[in-house]
């Protein structure tokens, strides 16, 4: 057989890599019909080598189990042949190199396995077979099962085919898609079609037998070393073409993908990490539902997203990208917590929508509040009408971060349907978030008590999808009793600065924002909004009575502390002291506004004194009296333009 070779300019390699396979496909049909030779190696090192050059992979293997079934033969590019042993069933661990994991998984399981991103710990590296082909890193790796037809008409697992390190035109690793996961299946097929012609014609010298799949370990083992090893968790089965699937894999669990990781701490504090540190938690968290490889997100464009979003919030005390990996850290814990409660009701187009609004939800947040904006009439309030103002801008500006940013946008690869979905979903979700739709939504959520959701309504998963968010978004108060603290001054510092900005503008300080952290004020918030919201998600949701539980020890807490604690040591160790200094401060930096500040303050040190309610002899007497003088022609007639008049009727009704 002569070689197949086609040369593509490579500045063309995008657009010409389809029509590129097809004709190296029809190339190895033709081939396949002129097979006269005596060993069909040949074929194999032909599709071999068609796969690394096609998908542009640094290397490839293929790997033929031999007549005794006790080992793989693998066929290397450079003409050497490999003999690779099949662990035994009764080994307990992979230490040993010669056994097999990738290549005896796929034959094992009889379907293909994409490794997308580089393995994280040194038990991956042992446990392939790359390092005895001569590979030193594993960047990427894809591995699909090679059948054929037996004499009794059944299809049986002939050997694997394995590529390793895809590389980009520009000489970066990238990961395998669905593309190459397609034309490595078709050339697969041709390659079990030359041991079904050469078993036929009897042209073959070599013999080969099916997998027996009793000579390694059963995936399905619970004690199997597939499903111990934190490894596995790089591996997903690919082949799955239901979007709507949450399972990230039958040997995979979320707990396997992020262990290493303090992303199931609850008390995660986001605080402490620097934006290079909360970049890498996203893909462990995408890669606990399987999102990268459902659609075809790679480790660049998570990288670049995740660094994009972090630019886009500003430097707020409270609003900032630590909140926002603080919630996308409390969207997955529930995700997790609920386990199959949530993968059987959400699927994997709801979770990514779900992840990607948790981070998004309050992007580009100026440290102010909606009354806020509304009162300077803010070109954020003048185009969204007064209505949800910052969430609507939030929901806003995540599209717009995905449009301008190709690179960045983990929903290029869905579908319009599913994209349509999810974009519905992200903005409904973020604009849950406002407070002022809480009663609304609480409302909504606790009529679905008696009436379980449905996954085949949309509105049932998005109302569950908008819950979890907005119950993230309030998570702080069921964090440890110091961390929820920490927050909460955080929030207190954030309102403060508020004062200030209102203070310059002359439109009045919101006196609730003046009184720093206390408890009362989140006893409060506790009570109205973040325990009636848990509670009500509890009663749907089970699982979720850790949180409330840790909502009312922190509670408890609080009720019982004493006065607050001053804000740094050796600072205003009250409330009316701090309330003075910033008083003082701001009468400097706003001298214009000192009359606003006088009043704003005054209104928080003397309780407001309310006119004595008359009594009604009193009021029947001035009325008489009224009509007295108006009779004597000393009152003008009445007029509905006049307000006195108006007054006075209202007195007497």
């Amino acid at each position: 057989l002569s070689p197949i070779g086609m040369q593509v300019d490579e500045a063309l390699w995008a657009k010409h890599r389809n029509a590129e396979r097809l004709e190296a496909l029809g190339e190895l049909m033709g081939s396949l019909a002129e097979l006269t030779c005596s060993d069909h190696k040949v074929i194999f090192e032909q599709v071999r080598d068609e796969a690394m050059r096609l998908c542009h992979c640094e290397l490839g293997a293929i790997l033929m189990l031999d007549k005794t079934s006790e080992h793989f033969s693998a066929y290397l590019p450079d003409g050497s042949q490999h003999l690779l042993r099949l662990p035994p069933a009764w080994a307990g661990s992979l230490v040993d190199l010669e056994h097999m994991f990738l290549a005896a998984t796929v034959a094992s399981k009889g379907s293909p396995i994409v490794i997308t991103d580089s393995p994280a710990d040194d038990e991956w590296q042992n446990c392939t077979e790359h390092r005895r082909f001569g590979l030193s890193t594993l960047q990427s790796a894809v591995a699909v099962p090679i059948f054929a037809m037996r004499a009794n008409g059944k299809q049986e697992v002939y050997g694997v085919l394995e590529l390793f390190n895809k590389v980009s035109p520009k000489g970066r690793y990238i990961c395998f898609d669905r593309e190459d996961l397609q034309l490595l299946k078709g050339l697969c097929s041709y390659a079990a079609s030359a041991i079904t012609i050469s078993t036929t014609l009897k042209t073959s010298t070599a013999s080969y037998k099916p997998f027996d799949e009793t000579l390694i370990w059963s995936p399905q083992d619970s004690s199997s070393p597939f499903r111990k090893s934190s490894s596995a968790s790089k591996l997903f089965d690919y082949d799955s073409e239901d979007a709507g699937s949450t399972e990230p894999g039958e040997d995979v669990t979320p707990e396997r993908i992020i262990e290493g990781t303090n992303l199931m701490d609850w008390n995660f504090d986001a605080t402490l990490l620097d934006t290079n540190e909360l970049v890498g938690l996203l893909p462990p968290i995408f890669s606990c539902w399987s999102l990268q490889s459902s659609f075809r997100i790679t480790d660049d464009t998570l990288q670049t997203f995740g660094i994009k979003v972090c630019a886009e919030y500003l430097p707020n005390p409270f609003h900032n990208s630590s909140h926002a990996w603080s919630v996308l850290q409390a969207s997955n814990h529930m995700l997790i917590t609920l386990g199959t409660e949530a993968t059987s009701l959400l699927g994997k187009v709801d979770i990514l929508a779900l992840l990607v609004a948790a981070l998004c939800h309050d992007l580009g947040h100026p440290g102010t509040n909606n009354l806020f904006q509304q009162k300077i009439c803010s070109p954020l309030a003048l185009r969204y009408n007064d209505v949800s103002i910052l969430e609507n801008h939030h929901a806003a500006m995540t599209f717009e971060l995905l449009s301008k940013n190709p690179d960045a946008n983990v929903l290029a690869n869905l579908c319009q349907k599913d994209f349509r979905a999810a974009r519905r979903t992200i903005c409904r979700s973020i604009l849950s978030t406002d407070l002022s739709v809480h009663e609304r939504d609480l409302a909504r959520l606790r009529t679905r008590q008696t009436k379980p959701f449905a996954k085949e309504s949309d509105e049932d998963r998005e109302l569950v999808v908008s819950a979890m968010l907005h119950a993230a978004d309030l998570s702080n108060p069921c964090r440890g009793a110091a961390l929820a603290e920490k927050w909460a001054r955080l929030l207190a510092q954030e309102f403060l600065l508020q004062t200030e900005q209102e203070a310059s503008e002359g439109i009045g300080v919101s006196g609730f924002m003046l009184n720093g952290y206390q408890a009362s004020t989140e006893i409060f918030f506790i009570t109205t909004f973040v325990k009636p919201l848990w509670d009500t998600m509890a009663v749907l949701f089970p699982p979720l009575d850790f949180y409330v539980a840790e909502i009312q020890k922190n509670l408890d807490g609080l009720k019982g502390s004493d006065e607050p604690r001053a804000e740094e040591k050796g600072g205003d160790a009250t409330p009316q002291r701090s309330k003075m200094a910033l008083q003082r401060r701001l009468s400097l930096n706003f001298p214009r506004a000192s009359s606003c500040i006088s009043r704003a303050f005054s209104r928080q040190a003397t309780p407001i004194s309310l006119p004595r309610q008359k009594t009604n002899e009193e009021l029947v007497a001035k009325v008489t009296s009224v009509d007295t003088v108006r009779d004597q022609g000393a009152w003008p007639r009445p007029s509905l333009r006049n307000p006195k008049i108006k007054l006075t009727r209202r007195l007497s009704r």
